[in-house]
């Protein structure tokens, strides 16, 4: 509350520095940073895109942060996470002393929550065409399979992607050669889980697209068939020590805790709830969660497409155009804001509870 007025020299060194920092991190961004940003626009419901940033920070008056704290704090909602070597009355009682000097007015009964679109069936293409460096010579393709969250598939999508990211690599990098930036993972999110693949490449993104589908289809096929089967308790003993590793400071064990506050679920026994799980866990019930919900699951597919077409460009789309390619035909081609915004307004947002939770006295 004591910045309720803000020095105009001090407030044209900040924002020239932000500016410059928001432009680097938009017109610079590598074409997998750029798909990936590009991917949760289209599919968060609140997002603010980088260059709608740079708009609004370049309109920016020092009128416009006269006075924002208080009106920041009038008007908010606080979430207080107390970590340390405290009684719970003691940590009850710093609380109340912090919000007696925040004099928050406004009472909240429900949230806003940032809802998670639901892909339709098939194959989506999401051609990004907002913002890329001049000088990039890369593409980038990037596959995402959307799956439902529930604890079941949090702790299935673990074990399948733990059991495909080193050979995905060696595949599609160390054998192929098609790019320096290769990986396989997955993305958790309030309502949804996501496995997914991408490749940054010089090669023509349909290629690209070609060896990614080629690779996860031969894979996974090989997991029903039983290839991994010996195996399985490997890539499910990895998972375990990974969820079960204890944080290494106090600051890392506080962020771990702070993004079940963050997401709004306040689920604090998630990883004890996935270790029970995965304990039980056996190859048939890895193989199922690929049939129900992997090969027929609903698909993003992200094109970055480099702006210039170099020498190099055309001897790759000349070697690859002998070789026989058959990659996925979309149901629906989306790109520009316009395409975005009609999604948006069209497709079923799940959001989970906004009413505020009542959390057991063992968390509090």
């Amino acid at each position: 509350r004591s910045t309720d007025t803000v020095d105009i020299n001090t407030f044209s060194i900040v924002k020239d520095r932000l500016l410059r920092s928001y432009k680097n991190a938009t017109f610079k961004q590598k074409p997998y940073v750029l798909a990936s940003h590009q991917t949760w626009e289209l599919l968060c419901e609140k997002n603010f895109p980088m260059l709608q940033q740079v708009k609004v920070l370049e309109d920016l008056t020092v009128e416009d942060v006269t006075n924002v704290a208080q009106k920041l704090l009038s008007d908010c909602f606080v979430d207080i996470l107390y970590e340390g070597n405290v009684t719970k009355r003691q940590a009850i009682s710093c609380v109340k002393s912090a919000m007696s000097t925040l004099n928050t007015s406004r009472k909240f009964e429900t949230l806003p929550l940032n809802g998670d679109a639901t892909l339709p069936e098939g194959l989506s293409q999401w051609n990004v065409k907002d913002v890329l460096n001049d000088e990039e010579v890369n593409n980038c393709v990037r596959l995402c399979i959307q799956i439902p969250k529930t604890a079941s598939t949090n702790a299935a999508v673990r074990v399948l992607s733990q059991s495909m990211q080193a050979k995905f690599f060696a595949d599609l990098r160390t054998k192929q050669q098609l790019g320096y930036v290769v990986s396989t993972s997955y993305n958790v999110l309030n309502e949804f889980i996501y496995l997914v693949s991408f490749v940054q490449s010089e090669y023509p993104l349909s290629y690209v697209q070609h060896q990614i589908e080629k690779f996860l289809t031969e894979f996974w096929s090989s997991v029903i068939d039983g290839a991994v089967d010996s195996d399985f308790d490997k890539f499910k003993e990895a998972v375990v020590t990974k969820l079960s590793t204890k944080p290494k400071s106090y600051s890392a064990e506080f962020n771990r805790h702070w993004g079940y506050l963050v997401d709004r679920t306040y689920n604090f026994s998630e990883r004890q709830e996935l270790l029970a799980i995965l304990q039980k866990m056996n190859v048939g019930q890895l193989k199922d969660f690929i049939k129900e919900h992997i090969l027929y699951g609903p698909r993003l597919l992200v094109f970055v497409k480099s702006p210039l077409f170099t020498q190099k460009h055309k001897d790759l789309e000349e070697k690859v155009s002998v070789i026989a390619t058959e990659p996925a035909k979309p149901s629906r081609v989306w790109q520009g804001r316009h395409d975005l915004e009609t999604f948006h307004a069209t497709t079923s947002w799940k959001r989970p509870n906004s009413i505020l939770p009542s959390l057991p006295a063992s968390q509090l």
